[in-house]
């Protein structure tokens, strides 16, 4: 089979991110979907490996940040392509922390969502997680980022 085919599929751009005791860890996914809406529900898929997708399974809460299509390209490739157990990918960057101490990216975003947790499924190499919708924002009517723009 010929992988290629994948990537005619037509995808977003999102930052995860989340917080466990003092350890904060973010990743670039392109799967967020809403799956519902009574109640609010979203579900995205991240890499068992993942750093962020460990500790999301641990604190029970993440945060989805919806990138613009003009977002800063050093903050993206910061989220998308370092590991969160090497660098602080939010020391540079502007973010705010939910009711829950879940932190989400302010700048660069069309809006975001706050979640908590309600189902891990394990698809393989990653995990889709399924959250509750229990706040967000929004924030710019602009354009989003798609994966043919990252």
């Amino acid at each position: 089979m010929d992988k290629n085919i994948f990537s005619k599929l037509t995808y977003g751009m999102y930052i995860i991110s989340t917080k466990y005791e003092d350890k904060m860890a973010g990743c670039v996914v392109n799967t967020l979907t809403q799956v519902a809406e009574d109640p609010d529900m979203v579900a995205f898929a991240v890499r068992k490996a993942s750093v962020t997708g460990k500790l999301i399974e641990k604190s029970g809460f993440f945060a989805a940040s919806i990138l613009l299509e003009k977002a800063d390209m050093d903050m993206v490739g910061e989220f998308g392509f370092k590991n969160s157990a090497e660098v602080d990918k939010f020391e540079n960057v502007s973010y705010k922390t939910d009711k829950n101490g879940t932190p989400y990216i302010t700048e660069g975003v069309a809006a975001w969502f706050s979640c908590q947790v309600t189902d891990m499924v394990d698809v393989g190499s990653h995990y889709v997680i399924i959250g509750r919708v229990t706040d967000g924002e929004l924030l710019s009517d602009e354009k989003v980022m798609t994966y043919s723009g990252y």
